[in-house]
């Protein structure tokens, strides 16, 4: 098998590696497509020293190719996409239904163990989530990010009919942006500085309002938004958040700054806006993530903007390092499919 390990220097090497042994209940999958994440770029330039050895990858899927004994709820040839996060069942995470299990976070493919930067990885049956014939095979890869949106609005307790304000238009920003459209919110307005990723928002939002600064909104919806999602990943973002919500509106903090953020407290709590994080998604957001892009709720064409060998993952990942490319999610096609 090939795989594309992070190097000394931060770049990707691809390398031969033997298939992983195959348990009882695991299940080894071809990868169709793998996307390139912002937590990959936290994880390889970040740190002091790089994960050297480490396969990345946590958006991916593919064809099932072989199945352990035990493994009943799919079977080779099938489409899955991978839910990489396998709870512990031990935490207080897990003790509340709908948390999300850190262990079982950090220690899912591309993060604790191998990724999908490979041709095949072996993941538990748990993990693996079949998809509905006909659907486009690059949902393998989008479903990830999609359930992270589904997450966010579900936990912004949003209705169709209000207000509501994105900031940051990058992945996780038009994919939160798709999810709205697609559960019925009509009055958006999205904020975003980079000029080549508003043009790609208008097409997402599709006539909604899209602009580079965060005090026309008000103006373009017709009012202070119910609702604020900071997908923004900037610890300034959230300041201008509470300052733009309407009374007892709620914030939800989607994109992690690597700063702390500042919030002027009295705003906070003379509007009495209702704050929350949230953070990767549940069993239940993964599949309703699978549900919208069965569905074609989800549009792929826009959101998927460059399909890679993966012997090109490593080029792509430093020049989206670098903050200044246009694209807005890369997969990469380790098994050569460009569709």
């Amino acid at each position: 098998m090939k795989q594309a390990v992070v190097a000394a220097d931060r770049s990707l090497v691809v390398r031969e590696h033997a298939d992983p042994p195959l348990g009882a209940q695991d299940v080894l999958i071809e990868v169709s497509y793998c996307g390139l994440c912002g937590s990959d770029l936290h994880m390889v330039f970040d740190p002091e020293v790089p994960p050297v050895g480490r396969v990345l990858g946590h958006e991916f899927g593919g064809q099932v190719n072989a199945v352990g004994a035990d493994v009943t709820s799919v079977g080779p040839g099938d489409l899955v996409a991978v839910l990489p996060i396998q709870p512990c069942g031990q935490c207080s995470a897990c003790a509340r239904p709908g948390n999300i299990c850190l262990t079982g976070l950090m220690s899912g493919p591309g993060l604790g163990r191998p990724g999908g930067l490979a041709d095949r990885v072996v993941v538990p049956e748990t993990m693996a989530v079949r998809l509905p014939s006909g659907v486009d095979e690059r949902a393998v890869a989008v479903a990830e990010p999609v359930a992270v949106a589904v997450r966010a609005v579900r936990r912004s307790g949003v209705q169709a009919a209000e207000r509501v304000c994105v900031l940051g238009a990058g992945p996780i920003g038009l994919m939160t942006l798709a999810v709205l459209r697609a559960v019925g919110v009509d009055n958006i307005a999205v904020v975003e500085l980079n000029e080549a990723r508003r043009a790609r928002a208008v097409d997402v939002v599709a006539g909604g309002h899209v602009t580079g600064d965060w005090q026309d909104v008000e103006k373009l919806l017709g009012g202070a938004p119910a609702c604020v999602l900071d997908c923004t990943g900037h610890s300034a973002a959230l300041t201008q958040a509470v300052a733009l919500v309407d009374h007892g509106g709620s914030v939800v903090v989607a994109g992690i700054a690597s700063e702390p953020s500042r919030i002027d407290t009295q705003v906070l709590a003379v509007k009495e806006v209702t704050l929350r994080g949230s953070l990767a998604y549940d069993s239940a957001d993964f599949a309703r993530a699978v549900e919208l892009l069965a569905h074609g709720r989800i549009p792929i064409d826009q959101l998927v903007t460059g399909i890679v060998p993966l012997e090109q993952a490593g080029q792509l990942l430093a020049e989206l390092h670098t903050g200044h490319s246009e694209h807005v999610k890369v997969l990469v096609a380790p098994v050569g499919r460009r569709g």
